[in-house]
């Protein structure tokens, strides 16, 4: 699990550890709202519409509570890890991995394709992987340290 800070290095517990940076996701409001607001119409229309009978609402309160920790999960474990040559991206359950070195460019973008992104304010990533075109959104709260310390990594990288 990523530190709380928004951009900051790991605790220094090994070598390995000491060149790791963590760049939290930027989270919009409105996406709270659109994640969490149809669980809370499910339950009140269950509740209306069960006549008093607790099994319905027993079962849908259960399915929910699965659905929002895994939403919940997502918006924790959001974020993007600079360690070793490689960019570690990870949202929720998913993760990706980026060699630095093979990352072409970084523009800001407002696209909203799918991706580990919280916010609509996002970096577009273009990288080469296995000879093909690549392209990952990403949304650092930090954007301006999380490009710097990439450009360290790979001066080559173009804004």
């Amino acid at each position: 699990m990523p530190p709380p800070c928004r951009a900051t290095a790991w605790p220094l517990h090994s070598d390995k550890l000491a060149s790791m940076q963590t760049f939290r996701s930027k989270i919009d409001s409105w996406i709270l709202v659109v994640a969490f607001l149809p669980m809370i119409v499910a339950v009140v229309l269950v509740a209306v519409n069960t006549h008093g009978d607790p099994r319905p609402m027993a079962m849908v309160l259960a399915v929910l509570v699965v659905i929002g920790l895994g939403i919940g999960s997502m918006f924790r474990n959001t974020y993007y890890q600079l360690r070793e040559g490689e960019l570690l991206i990870r949202s929720g359950f998913f993760r990706w991995r980026v060699v630095i070195a093979s990352i072409e460019s970084i523009t800001p973008t407002h696209n909203p394709l799918s991706s580990p992104a919280l916010s609509l304010d996002r970096l577009a990533i273009r990288y080469r992987k296995n000879g093909r075109d690549a392209l990952i959104l990403v949304s650092p709260l930090d954007k301006s340290g999380f490009i710097a310390a990439l450009r360290a990594a790979n001066p080559a990288i173009g804004i």
